[in-house]
């Protein structure tokens, strides 16, 4: 307990003098030697922690630390007034208005739902990002035009959220396609990567744009 408090103190120390990087990782070390049963110690962590995080100009780690400080002391303390303050009604931090606070809810419900259908659990590429973004901005889009938020709270708008369904194209590659067609470029009289970009220009990967339709067409014509 002694060496947590004494990389708190050095942490305080760096925060006055706005050295963020060493504060943070005073902060983090303190974090890790605290005991669980210091309770008051480690909601202290915890504030300095997300204090730091907001200088440092990351609002949501500086939330998730509050938020972890605010359940150490029962919804009581500084974490707890800097939730209140940082939060909006669904726990994210509060944007400059109520539209993009759910704006942003939505997103992350839909962008959650997408990664849980990718077994690496993140986005690949930047296209790849692009066109699922794109793709969730349309839908919000949409639900705004089909159900007016004004006037609704926070429980009902969530359940409008989760009631949209995004068919989110599949972008991983067949392995039957990968085995069976060795895609070339008789341009640069070479083969073609699974990642490079397509030559379509689509920015996707090669196997996730051009190739994947090929396959596609092949099944149709042999069903034909």
């Amino acid at each position: 307990m002694k060496e947590s408090q004494r990389f708190l103190a050095k942490g305080k120390s760096c925060l006055a003098r706005r050295e963020m990087a060493p504060a943070l990782g005073n902060f983090e070390r303190a974090l890790k030697l605290c005991p669980v049963g210091s309770r008051r110690q480690l909601a202290d962590i915890l504030f300095y922690l997300g204090v730091t995080m907001l200088k440092l100009g990351d609002p949501d780690a500086a939330l998730r630390s509050f938020a972890a400080g605010s359940r150490v002391l029962k919804r009581a303390g500084r974490c707890y007034g800097m939730v209140r303050r940082l939060a909006n009604c669904y726990g994210m931090v509060r944007q400059g208005c109520p539209d993009e606070d759910d704006r942003r809810a939505f997103c992350a419900i839909q962008m959650r739902r997408y990664l849980q259908t990718k077994p690496s659990g993140r986005i690949g590429t930047a296209a790849e990002r692009d066109m699922v973004a794109d793709l969730i901005h349309e839908h919000w889009r949409g639900l705004k035009e089909a159900h007016p938020l004004a006037g609704l709270d926070a429980q009902r708008k969530l359940a409008l959220f989760c009631a949209v369904t995004i068919v989110f194209p599949a972008l991983a590659c067949p392995k039957s396609l990968a085995e069976s067609v060795i895609p070339v470029n008789f341009i640069e009289k070479r083969r073609i990567s699974a990642a490079e970009r397509c030559l379509c220009g689509s920015g996707l990967p090669y196997m996730t744009c051009c190739g994947r339709t090929s396959e596609v067409s092949a099944r149709s014509g042999g069903a034909n």
